[in-house]
């Protein structure tokens, strides 16, 4: 004789407890399923308003003919990193994976300043030379989120106010 609503986006706790679920998307009610005739996956697909296959559909943009608004060639540094070639073009999101301790942190330190490459070439397209230091990234637009946020992306004893207006505090 008890009602309960459960609000979650944890869909394996609602699947166990409940009997019916509903959906809400965009502040507009989809509707209503009975949890024994429905699946998680065709819960998640009314929940983002499409096929959860299409989740992340194809793009149809091409980069070929941008102009390569940053080039790294043979890039390596003295703790081990090497050989490293890659080009981003304008308007393309290039991602980096690699296990933790793999060299990727280093092409960004190298990237931004943190650390002087051993050797090979870092191109940007407008002619620049690579940024010496953060302080001389940051004047150049460059903006950088590190993979220990904790301990390299933030002054612990500083306010929110102060770590956010860190990157702009010349300016202030």
């Amino acid at each position: 004789g008890i009602t309960i609503i459960y609000v979650s986006h944890r869909l394996e706790e609602v699947f166990s407890i409940s009997d019916r679920i509903s959906v809400v998307r965009d502040g507009k009610y989809q509707g209503t399923w009975k949890i024994a005739e429905s699946t998680i996956p065709q819960i998640i697909s009314v929940m983002i308003g499409r096929k959860l296959e299409d989740a992340f559909p194809a793009r149809n943009e091409t980069f070929s003919d941008a102009p390569v608004m940053l080039a790294a060639e043979g890039l390596a540094t003295a703790h081990g990193l090497e050989g490293v070639d890659f080009a981003v073009r304008a308007g393309e999101i290039v991602g980096f994976a690699g296990l933790e301790g793999s060299g990727i942190d280093q092409i960004f330190d190298v990237l931004f300043g943190l650390e002087t490459p051993s050797g090979g070439t870092i191109r940007y397209h407008s002619g620049e030379d690579r940024p010496r230091t953060p302080f001389d990234a940051i004047r150049k637009g460059l903006g950088m989120v590190p993979a220990n946020r904790r301990e390299e992306g933030l002054m612990l004893p500083w306010s929110i106010r102060r770590n956010t207006s860190l990157a702009v505090l010349d300016r202030l």
